[in-house]
Protein backbone atom coordinates (compact mmCIF):
# COMPACT_ATOMS: atom_id res chain seq x y z
CA UNK A 1 0.00 0.00 0.00
CA UNK A 2 2.98 2.12 0.54
CA UNK A 3 4.40 1.94 -2.38
CA UNK A 4 1.18 2.48 -4.29
CA UNK A 5 0.73 5.72 -2.73
CA UNK A 6 4.76 6.56 -3.26
CA UNK A 7 3.93 5.61 -6.75
CA UNK A 8 0.94 7.78 -6.97
CA UNK A 9 1.88 10.74 -5.71
CA UNK A 10 5.22 10.79 -8.03
CA UNK A 11 3.42 9.88 -11.39
CA UNK A 12 1.07 13.26 -9.81
CA UNK A 13 4.39 15.04 -9.56
CA UNK A 14 5.29 13.67 -12.93
CA UNK A 15 2.37 14.86 -14.77
CA UNK A 16 2.12 18.46 -13.30
CA UNK A 17 5.72 18.82 -14.14
CA UNK A 18 4.55 18.20 -17.91
CA UNK A 19 2.49 21.47 -18.12
CA UNK A 20 3.73 24.83 -17.37
CA UNK A 21 1.90 26.19 -14.21
CA UNK A 22 0.10 29.30 -15.45
CA UNK A 23 -1.73 26.98 -18.32
CA UNK A 24 -2.71 24.61 -15.79
CA UNK A 25 -3.92 27.09 -13.17
CA UNK A 26 -6.18 28.99 -15.70
CA UNK A 27 -6.99 26.19 -18.12
CA UNK A 28 -8.04 23.28 -15.67
CA UNK A 29 -7.91 24.50 -11.95
CA UNK A 30 -10.89 25.32 -10.03
CA UNK A 31 -10.71 28.99 -8.05
CA UNK A 32 -13.24 27.69 -5.72
CA UNK A 33 -11.67 23.89 -4.36
CA UNK A 34 -7.64 24.83 -5.93
CA UNK A 35 -8.37 21.39 -7.42
CA UNK A 36 -8.41 20.04 -11.30
CA UNK A 37 -11.58 20.42 -12.72
CA UNK A 38 -13.89 17.44 -13.03
CA UNK A 39 -16.85 18.09 -15.64
CA UNK A 40 -16.08 21.85 -16.14
CA UNK A 41 -19.25 24.20 -16.68
CA UNK A 42 -19.47 27.29 -17.80
CA UNK A 43 -21.78 29.55 -15.88
CA UNK A 44 -24.59 31.46 -17.79
CA UNK A 45 -24.66 35.11 -18.53
CA UNK A 46 -21.58 35.64 -16.93
CA UNK A 47 -18.90 32.82 -18.17
CA UNK A 48 -16.82 32.10 -16.13
CA UNK A 49 -16.04 28.06 -15.59
CA UNK A 50 -16.08 26.00 -12.48
CA UNK A 51 -16.05 22.28 -11.94
CA UNK A 52 -19.27 20.10 -11.28
CA UNK A 53 -18.48 19.24 -7.45
CA UNK A 54 -18.13 22.63 -6.50
CA UNK A 55 -21.19 24.08 -8.18
CA UNK A 56 -23.49 21.25 -6.53
CA UNK A 57 -22.07 21.95 -3.12
CA UNK A 58 -23.15 25.80 -3.66
CA UNK A 59 -26.26 25.16 -4.95
CA UNK A 60 -27.03 23.13 -1.46
CA UNK A 61 -25.61 26.09 0.50
CA UNK A 62 -27.82 28.11 -1.75
CA UNK A 63 -31.17 25.66 -0.73
CA UNK A 64 -30.10 25.82 2.68
CA UNK A 65 -29.44 29.91 3.41
CA UNK A 66 -32.82 30.57 1.28
CA UNK A 67 -35.48 28.04 2.88
CA UNK A 68 -38.14 30.94 3.54
CA UNK A 69 -37.29 32.44 0.19
CA UNK A 70 -39.69 33.21 -2.80
CA UNK A 71 -36.85 32.14 -5.13
CA UNK A 72 -33.49 30.43 -5.05
CA UNK A 73 -30.63 32.20 -6.76
CA UNK A 74 -26.73 31.05 -6.85
CA UNK A 75 -24.53 33.58 -6.88
CA UNK A 76 -21.11 33.26 -9.30
CA UNK A 77 -18.33 32.89 -6.59
CA UNK A 78 -15.87 35.43 -8.54
CA UNK A 79 -18.56 37.89 -9.86
CA UNK A 80 -21.74 37.50 -7.65
CA UNK A 81 -24.03 37.38 -10.45
CA UNK A 82 -26.73 35.06 -10.34
CA UNK A 83 -26.51 32.12 -12.08
CA UNK A 84 -29.46 31.12 -14.32
CA UNK A 85 -28.05 27.89 -16.57
CA UNK A 86 -24.77 25.89 -16.46
CA UNK A 87 -23.26 24.16 -19.83
CA UNK A 88 -21.21 21.40 -19.61
CA UNK A 89 -17.84 22.06 -21.62
CA UNK A 90 -17.70 18.32 -23.19
CA UNK A 91 -13.91 19.29 -24.84
CA UNK A 92 -12.25 20.88 -22.16
CA UNK A 93 -13.75 17.42 -19.99
CA UNK A 94 -11.63 14.94 -22.35
CA UNK A 95 -8.73 16.92 -22.07
CA UNK A 96 -8.90 17.17 -18.34
CA UNK A 97 -9.43 13.21 -18.38
CA UNK A 98 -6.57 12.51 -21.04
CA UNK A 99 -4.12 14.47 -19.46
CA UNK A 100 -4.66 13.83 -15.67
CA UNK A 101 -6.41 10.55 -15.59
CA UNK A 102 -5.63 9.69 -11.87
CA UNK A 103 -6.39 12.81 -10.63
CA UNK A 104 -9.78 13.08 -12.55
CA UNK A 105 -10.23 9.32 -11.38
CA UNK A 106 -10.29 10.34 -7.94
CA UNK A 107 -12.37 13.87 -8.02
CA UNK A 108 -15.19 11.41 -10.05
CA UNK A 109 -15.08 9.56 -7.38
CA UNK A 110 -15.99 12.55 -5.43
CA UNK A 111 -18.63 13.32 -7.38
CA UNK A 112 -20.81 10.23 -7.24
CA UNK A 113 -19.67 9.76 -3.19
CA UNK A 114 -21.16 13.79 -3.39
CA UNK A 115 -24.47 12.77 -4.96
CA UNK A 116 -25.10 9.36 -2.88
CA UNK A 117 -25.20 11.87 0.30
CA UNK A 118 -27.70 14.38 -1.62
CA UNK A 119 -30.11 13.08 -3.74
CA UNK A 120 -31.78 15.96 -4.64
CA UNK A 121 -28.72 17.48 -5.46
CA UNK A 122 -28.77 20.11 -8.70
CA UNK A 123 -26.85 22.41 -10.23
CA UNK A 124 -27.54 26.12 -10.34
CA UNK A 125 -29.71 27.65 -12.30
CA UNK A 126 -32.75 30.48 -11.98
CA UNK A 127 -35.82 29.43 -10.95
CA UNK A 128 -38.94 29.86 -9.03
CA UNK A 129 -39.97 27.06 -6.65
CA UNK A 130 -43.83 26.12 -6.69
CA UNK A 131 -45.77 23.65 -4.62
CA UNK A 132 -44.69 19.85 -5.25
CA UNK A 133 -47.65 18.48 -6.18
CA UNK A 134 -48.98 21.50 -8.28
CA UNK A 135 -47.12 20.62 -11.61
CA UNK A 136 -48.63 16.42 -11.23
CA UNK A 137 -51.76 17.81 -10.52
CA UNK A 138 -51.92 20.35 -13.31
CA UNK A 139 -50.72 17.63 -15.80
CA UNK A 140 -53.16 15.28 -14.36
CA UNK A 141 -56.21 17.25 -14.37
CA UNK A 142 -57.41 17.78 -18.50
CA UNK A 143 -57.18 13.70 -18.76
CA UNK A 144 -60.74 13.07 -17.21
CA UNK A 145 -61.90 16.54 -19.05
CA UNK A 146 -60.90 14.77 -22.69
CA UNK A 147 -62.41 11.06 -20.90
CA UNK A 148 -65.83 12.88 -20.91
CA UNK A 149 -65.49 14.73 -23.90
CA UNK A 150 -65.02 11.16 -25.95
CA UNK A 151 -68.26 9.92 -24.27
CA UNK A 152 -70.08 13.45 -25.14
CA UNK A 153 -68.71 12.70 -28.72
CA UNK A 154 -70.54 9.60 -29.17
CA UNK A 155 -74.16 10.31 -27.97
CA UNK A 156 -76.61 10.80 -30.70
CA UNK A 157 -76.80 14.00 -32.80
CA UNK A 158 -80.88 13.85 -31.50
CA UNK A 159 -80.50 13.75 -27.53
CA UNK A 160 -82.51 15.58 -25.02
CA UNK A 161 -82.34 19.24 -25.60
CA UNK A 162 -81.35 19.05 -29.27
CA UNK A 163 -84.70 18.02 -30.01
CA UNK A 164 -86.36 20.29 -28.25
CA UNK A 165 -84.06 23.14 -29.92
CA UNK A 166 -85.03 21.57 -33.65
CA UNK A 167 -88.82 21.75 -32.51
CA UNK A 168 -88.54 25.50 -31.67
CA UNK A 169 -86.32 26.18 -34.97
CA UNK A 170 -89.56 24.78 -37.00
CA UNK A 171 -91.97 26.90 -34.89
CA UNK A 172 -89.97 29.84 -35.32
CA UNK A 173 -89.89 29.50 -39.04
CA UNK A 174 -93.60 28.74 -39.32
CA UNK A 175 -94.55 31.38 -37.34
CA UNK A 176 -92.27 34.34 -39.52
CA UNK A 177 -93.89 32.92 -42.76
CA UNK A 178 -97.11 33.07 -40.67
CA UNK A 179 -96.33 36.83 -39.37
CA UNK A 180 -95.30 37.95 -42.86
CA UNK A 181 -98.43 37.01 -44.48
CA UNK A 182 -100.08 38.59 -41.62
CA UNK A 183 -98.94 41.71 -41.95
CA UNK A 184 -98.61 41.84 -46.40
CA UNK A 185 -102.63 41.48 -45.95
CA UNK A 186 -103.00 43.90 -43.38
CA UNK A 187 -101.07 46.77 -45.71
CA UNK A 188 -103.08 45.82 -48.03
CA UNK A 189 -106.55 45.39 -46.93
CA UNK A 190 -106.40 48.26 -43.83
CA UNK A 191 -107.63 50.99 -46.64
CA UNK A 192 -111.39 50.00 -46.26
CA UNK A 193 -111.40 50.75 -43.02
CA UNK A 194 -109.64 53.91 -43.27
CA UNK A 195 -112.23 54.51 -46.18
CA UNK A 196 -115.04 54.13 -44.32
CA UNK A 197 -113.81 56.45 -41.79
CA UNK A 198 -112.96 59.11 -44.10
CA UNK A 199 -116.65 58.12 -45.18
CA UNK A 200 -118.02 59.50 -42.05
CA UNK A 201 -116.55 62.43 -41.25
CA UNK A 202 -116.83 64.16 -44.97
CA UNK A 203 -117.47 67.64 -44.78
CA UNK A 204 -120.40 67.56 -47.01
CA UNK A 205 -122.01 63.97 -44.78
CA UNK A 206 -121.96 60.31 -46.17
CA UNK A 207 -122.66 61.67 -49.99
CA UNK A 208 -119.53 62.49 -51.01
CA UNK A 209 -116.99 60.18 -52.64
CA UNK A 210 -114.36 58.71 -50.42
CA UNK A 211 -111.09 60.35 -51.14
CA UNK A 212 -107.20 58.41 -51.98
CA UNK A 213 -106.09 57.69 -48.84
CA UNK A 214 -102.91 55.96 -50.05
CA UNK A 215 -100.87 59.07 -49.18
CA UNK A 216 -102.21 60.96 -46.54
CA UNK A 217 -101.07 60.97 -42.99
CA UNK A 218 -103.63 58.99 -41.32
CA UNK A 219 -102.77 55.64 -44.14
CA UNK A 220 -99.17 56.21 -42.97
CA UNK A 221 -100.00 56.21 -39.45
CA UNK A 222 -101.87 52.70 -40.04
CA UNK A 223 -99.51 51.51 -41.83
CA UNK A 224 -96.49 52.15 -39.14
CA UNK A 225 -98.16 51.06 -36.43
CA UNK A 226 -99.15 47.44 -38.13
CA UNK A 227 -95.35 47.42 -39.28
CA UNK A 228 -94.44 48.17 -35.56
CA UNK A 229 -96.68 45.34 -34.29
CA UNK A 230 -95.43 43.33 -36.82
CA UNK A 231 -91.81 43.41 -36.03
CA UNK A 232 -92.03 42.91 -32.21
CA UNK A 233 -93.99 40.19 -32.88
CA UNK A 234 -91.30 38.64 -35.37
CA UNK A 235 -88.83 39.84 -32.63
CA UNK A 236 -90.52 38.19 -29.63
CA UNK A 237 -90.94 34.74 -31.83
CA UNK A 238 -87.24 34.78 -32.51
CA UNK A 239 -86.32 35.19 -28.79
CA UNK A 240 -87.70 32.66 -27.64
CA UNK A 241 -90.43 34.99 -25.87
CA UNK A 242 -94.32 32.91 -26.92
CA UNK A 243 -96.30 34.86 -23.99
CA UNK A 244 -95.76 38.08 -25.87
CA UNK A 245 -96.23 36.67 -29.11
CA UNK A 246 -99.59 35.63 -28.12
CA UNK A 247 -100.17 38.87 -27.47
CA UNK A 248 -99.14 40.35 -30.28
CA UNK A 249 -100.07 38.29 -32.66
CA UNK A 250 -104.32 38.65 -32.42
CA UNK A 251 -103.63 42.75 -32.70
CA UNK A 252 -101.94 41.99 -35.51
CA UNK A 253 -104.51 39.54 -37.39
CA UNK A 254 -107.29 42.00 -35.92
CA UNK A 255 -105.76 44.37 -37.89
CA UNK A 256 -105.57 42.58 -40.95
CA UNK A 257 -109.40 41.08 -40.34
CA UNK A 258 -110.80 44.69 -40.04
CA UNK A 259 -108.99 45.90 -43.27
CA UNK A 260 -110.31 42.92 -45.23
CA UNK A 261 -113.68 42.72 -43.91
CA UNK A 262 -114.06 46.39 -44.69
CA UNK A 263 -112.49 46.87 -48.14
CA UNK A 264 -114.29 46.65 -51.10
CA UNK A 265 -117.56 44.58 -50.59
CA UNK A 266 -117.61 45.08 -47.10
CA UNK A 267 -116.75 49.12 -47.36
CA UNK A 268 -119.70 49.14 -49.99
CA UNK A 269 -122.26 46.84 -47.36
CA UNK A 270 -121.23 49.06 -44.52
CA UNK A 271 -122.03 52.23 -47.02
CA UNK A 272 -125.50 50.83 -47.78
CA UNK A 273 -126.20 50.67 -44.07
CA UNK A 274 -125.35 53.95 -43.63
CA UNK A 275 -127.43 54.97 -46.35
CA UNK A 276 -130.53 53.47 -45.06
CA UNK A 277 -129.86 54.72 -41.32
CA UNK A 278 -129.92 58.00 -42.90
CA UNK A 279 -132.82 58.20 -44.99
CA UNK A 280 -136.29 59.71 -43.18
CA UNK A 281 -138.56 57.31 -41.52
CA UNK A 282 -141.91 57.05 -42.59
Amino acid sequence: MTTNKTDLSADTSAQLSLVPLDDYVLEHTCVVCLDIMVRPHVLQPCGHTFCELCLRQLQQVAVKSMLNSKCILVPCPICRRSIEKCELICEKDDTIRSKYPSQYKERLQDLVVQQQKHENSELPRARYPAPARAPVASTQRPAPVVRAQTRNQRRPPFHGNSVAKHICSVVIVVSVYGLGGTYLICVATSLGLLKFCYRLVGKNGHGLTPPRGEGTLRVRWVRGISLMLFLAAVRSAWTLSWWKTLLLFPSVLSISIAGYALDGNGFTMFQRALDVAMLPHW
